[in-house]
C-alpha cells in the first residue's frame, strides 16, 4: 500500500511538471502572437493569463497534501497496530503466567488433599485390620484357671502368669493374652484364682506340659484347669451330688458337664458286687473330704 501511494505521488509530480512545461510553452507562443497583434492593431488589448497552469497547481497541491496525510496516517496506524500487538502479547503472557500459577496452586492443593485422603483411608484400613485380627483372636481364645498363684498388693497378674508359663511350663513362645484374679472367698486360706485367656493352640501346649509341674520345686502346688462358667459349675455340683447319692463319685469324673468313668473295668466289676460290698462302698464314699481343693 505504501508503494502504491509513493507511485501515485510520483505520477502526480510528473504530471504537474509536464503541465508546467506546457504552460511555459503556451505563454511564450502567446507572447509572440501578442507582439504581432500589437503591431497590427492600433489599440492595445490587455490579455489575461492562461488559467491552466494555475488550475493545475491548485489541483495538484491538495492531492499531494492528501497523499502525504494518508501516508502519515497509515504510518501512525501501523505504529498503533504494532503497539497494540505488543500489548496483546504482553497481556497474553501475563494471563498465561497467572493461569499457570493458579494451576500450580490447584495441583498442590489437590495433591495435599489426595495425600490426606489416602492417609485417612490407610488409617481406617489399619484400624479395620486390627479389629478383624482382634476378633479372630477373641474367637480363638480359650479361658483357663490357674490356682495357688501367690497374691500380692498392686500385682501384675499378666506378668505373673507369663512368667509361670515361661519358667514353670518351659514354653518360651507362648504368651497369655490377658489375666485377671478373682477375689478369694471370705475365710479361705488359698489365694484367689486367676482367669487367663490364651489362644487355643497355646492352651493345648499348656495342658501338655502341666504334668511336669509336679517335679517343679517352685510351681508344684499350682494347678491349671479349664475355666468353667457359673452355670456349668452349678450343673457339675448337681451331678456330683447325684453321684454321691448313688455312691459313684469315686468311679466317675465330671468333664465339661459330662460324666465319664475313671476306670471302665472297675465300673463293670463293681456292677457284679454283692449287696454288702455295695453298702460298704457307699459308706466309704459318703465320708466327707476336707482336703484342699
Amino acid at each position: 500500500m505504501m508503494a502504491s501511494l509513493h507511485d501515485a505521488i510520483e505520477r502526480s509530480k510528473r504530471k504537474a511538471d509536464i503541465e508546467s512545461s506546457s504552460c511555459k510553452v503556451s505563454k511564450k507562443t502567446r507572447g509572440q502572437q501578442k507582439s504581432i497583434t500589437n503591431m497590427a492593431e492600433p489599440c492595445p488589448v490587455r490579455m489575461t493569463a492562461e488559467p491552466n497552469a494555475q488550475c493545475s497547481k491548485e489541483l495538484v497541491d491538495p492531492v499531494l497534501s492528501l497523499l502525504h496525510k494518508l501516508v502519515d496516517d497509515q504510518k501512525k496506524l501501523s505504529d498503533k497496530l504494532d503497539t497494540m500487538q505488543s500489548d496483546m502479547v504482553i497481556r497474553e503472557e501475563r494471563i498465561m503466567s497467572k493461569i499457570e500459577e493458579k494451576l500450580d496452586i490447584t495441583k498442590n492443593l489437590l495433591k495435599q488433599d489426595i495425600i490426606k485422603v489416602n492417609n485417612d483411608l490407610q488409617s481406617q484400613i489399619d484400624g479395620i485390620s486390627h479389629d478383624v485380627n482382634n476378633l479372630k483372636d477373641s474367637i480363638n481364645l480359650c479361658k483357663i484357671v490357674i490356682k495357688n498363684v501367690s497374691e500380692s498388693d498392686n500385682e501384675d497378674c499378666l506378668a505373673k502368669v507369663n512368667e509361670f508359663v515361661k519358667v514353670g511350663l518351659k514354653l518360651t513362645d507362648t504368651k497369655v493374652v490377658s489375666a485377671k484374679r478373682i477375689p478369694k472367698r471370705q475365710g479361705s486360706q488359698y489365694p484367689g484364682i486367676i482367669v487367663a485367656e490364651v489362644r487355643e493352640s497355646d492352651r493345648t501346649e499348656i495342658f501338655k506340659r502341666k504334668p511336669a509341674l509336679k517335679q517343679s520345686a517352685i510351681y508344684s502346688n499350682i494347678y491349671v484347669n479349664d475355666f468353667i462358667s457359673n452355670d456349668a459349675q452349678k450343673m457339675n455340683s448337681n451331678l456330683q451330688t447325684v453321684l454321691r447319692a448313688v455312691g459313684k463319685q469315686q468311679d466317675f469324673n465330671l468333664v465339661n458337664g459330662r460324666i465319664l468313668p475313671r476306670n471302665p473295668a472297675r465300673v463293670i466289676g463293681q456292677s457284679a458286687a454283692t449287696p454288702s460290698q455295695q453298702t460298704n462302698t457307699n459308706a466309704r464314699n459318703n465320708t466327707p473330704n476336707n482336703g484342699p481343693q
